[in-house]
């Protein structure tokens, strides 16, 4: 079933599972587009079949880095694990003042 409104799903820091690898799948084959930002290696072993870009930026860095991906790839939505790591806590504030949708999984959960 494709979407009539595709949206742009951003994934950042996940579980230690492939789930953000079988949600992104899911969600491209209904029609939507997904990226991905690796934050550390980890985020790179369990995304293998989409590129990603691997950022390599300081913390001071990072708000800025990500307001311009939300903006530049029309992101609609952000997906990531916990919401207390610093990376997602700006990603999250950036997210939010740009009207996209936030999503964090604790756990896999939602």
């Amino acid at each position: 079933m494709l979407q009539s409104n595709p949206r742009v799903f951003l994934f950042l820091q996940g579980p230690s599972s492939p789930l953000f690898e079988i949600l992104a799948e899911g969600l491209v084959a209904r029609g939507h587009r997904v990226r991905r930002i690796n934050l550390c290696f980890g985020d790179r072993l369990f995304w293998r079949k989409r590129p990603a870009t691997n950022y390599a930026g300081t913390l001071e860095q990072w708000p800025e880095f990500i307001r311009s991906v939300l903006v530049g790839e029309k992101v609609t939505d952000v997906i990531f694990l916990g919401d207390r790591r610093p990376h997602h806590i700006a990603a999250a504030d950036a997210a939010r003042a740009l009207g996209v949708r936030v999503f964090v999984v604790e756990l896999g959960y939602l």
